[in-house]
């Protein structure tokens, strides 16, 4: 893959993928986005794996990078897109062709600068989907309200105003997502909350914590982000997941 093949560089995009032991799930989205003409690249973020994260990328003809936490991670992978779009995704996320699609369109439009779909998690457990929908509440209301913000497993940015915001604040231990969004939105405008195209997600976080405390957590963070605070009073940390 390279940058200067194929569409316009406005139709095509740098993945991003910040990963920490994701052997299990990136190959799956790896070849679910490899041959995709809009996929310019794809760069991988690693936060030194002990697993074979870094060989399947390499395997995979991405570009390797030292990543950190996902800020970290998104903001390294950024220093080393060529796109002048990028597209963030994490390794457990089902992106389908319907959201590549979504995303061309989304961006034919000038004004768009930033593109976040709402979630759907690939669970059937009732508290699990009851969250997810809490979440599409949030990021609708502060949409209708005009300070866009909402947590997003995939988000997709033009250059320009990822520079303007300085990128991800790596300072931000917790929902820098939600803070990102937040701070493109009041300060470059243009973002777009997607909900007629569905963004697939694995609940895995449910299975290795508490499903009651790990949705407080999230509600603790989405409220200090939504009143701009930095701090997260629970830090966040990246748990090694189960088969």
């Amino acid at each position: 893959m390279s940058a200067g093949s194929g569409q316009a560089s406005g139709d095509r995009f740098s993945v991003i993928v910040p990963t920490w032991n994701e052997e299990r799930c990136l190959p799956v989205l790896l070849s679910k986005i490899e041959c995709d003409p809009s996929v310019s690249e794809i760069i991988v973020a690693d936060n030194s794996s002990s697993d074979d994260t870094a060989r399947i990328a390499l395997d995979f003809n991405c570009r390797l990078v030292a990543g950190g936490l996902p800020a970290a991670g998104r903001n390294a992978g950024a220093r080393a897109a060529a796109e002048e779009i990028f597209l963030f995704i994490d390794a457990d996320v089902a992106v389908t062709p319907e959201i590549l699609d979504a995303l061309r369109n989304e961006f034919k439009i000038r004004e768009t600068t930033l593109v976040y779909f709402r979630m759907i998690p690939i669970s059937d457990r009732l508290y699990i989907k009851t969250a997810y929908k809490s979440a599409d509440i949030y990021a609708r209301l502060t949409g209708l309200l005009g300070t866009s913000q909402g947590p997003a497993s995939l988000i997709c940015v033009r250059r320009s105003a990822f520079a303007a915001v300085g990128g991800f604040d790596e300072t931000v231990s917790a929902a820098e997502d939600v803070d990102f969004i937040r701070r493109v939105g009041r300060q470059v405008g243009g973002v777009r909350y997607v909900r007629a195209t569905s963004l697939y997600v694995s609940a895995r976080r449910f299975d290795i914590e508490d499903g009651f405390t790990y949705s407080l957590k999230c509600v603790i963070w989405g409220l200090l982000r939504g009143l701009g605070f930095r701090t997260s009073l629970i830090p966040y940390t990246w748990k090694q997941y189960s088969a």
